[in-house]
């Protein structure tokens, strides 16, 4: 079986670090079970923007780790389309050329970690079903908000379908979702999510790019308690919170 792993904002900073200790320990465990038979295959894929900085951070972990697979994805998380692709480009990444790769790999550890605070307010376009279910309208939603909170859901969609724990091949493993985020989080004001009325301010944004208590000030469960209950007892969801 081939164990994914996969950071998101690995290029620098805290997902680097993450990156960096992940790709330690799996060169490890392969290094410990380089004589069995029928042992786990590990792979870690770094996903960010910046593909000059994602590509060295890439080099430097393959020198370092030589038994590890270590790849780089470049990816915009406030776009869903770019999103969505991600599996199937993770699958070509550690796989190659090999034949029905959608059921030939499972997400070990996922780390949301991306993020990014712009000084001036950008958007970004999404389409969103109608109540109806069959109309699909175009609407902007500020592009921090997509990157910070949406871009963390939008990942753990994506790949809901690479979260098995196949118990009859003895190696295989239960993926672990951990969620970064800052300890300086406030309330969502849901009546101005974009900052249309108040003005925009990225001080004053960066308050709700907490995934899971943004979701909680809008009377939810809060991100990690949503998705614990959408994949069941078989998958772990933690969350870190750091300070900005």
């Amino acid at each position: 079986m081939m164990i994914v792993d996969i950071v998101t904002g690995a290029t620098q900073g805290i997902g680097k670090a993450v990156a960096e200790y992940i790709a330690m320990q799996r060169s490890e465990s392969l290094s410990n079970v380089a004589t069995q038979k029928n042992q786990n295959h590990y792979a870690l894929v770094l996903v960010g923007r910046n593909e000059d900085r994602g590509t060295q951070v890439r080099d430097f972990l393959r020198s370092s780790t030589q038994q590890l697979q270590v790849h780089f994805a470049s990816c915009d998380l406030s776009e869903w389309m770019q999103v969505q692709e991600l599996p199937s480009r993770v699958a070509s990444l550690v796989l190659g050329d090999t034949d029905n790769t959608d059921e030939l790999f499972q997400v070990g550890i996922l780390v949301n970690n991306a993020a990014e605070c712009p000084p001036q307010q950008r958007f970004v376009d999404r389409m969103r079903r109608q109540r109806d279910g069959n109309n699909i309208a175009m609407e902007k939603v500020d592009k921090q908000f997509a990157s910070n909170v949406l871009g963390y859901h939008f990942m753990i969609r994506a790949f809901q379908d690479y979260y098995y724990a196949v118990h009859q091949e003895g190696n295989a493993t239960t993926t672990h979702i951990v969620n970064v985020a800052s300890t300086w989080a406030g309330c969502l004001d849901l009546t101005d999510i974009s900052f249309q009325r108040r003005g925009y301010s990225m001080t004053m944004m960066m308050p709700i790019d907490n995934p899971s208590n943004a979701i909680e000030c809008s009377a939810d469960s809060g991100a990690n308690d949503y998705w614990s209950k959408e994949f069941g007892s078989t998958r772990v969801i933690q969350e870190i919170h750091v300070r900005p």
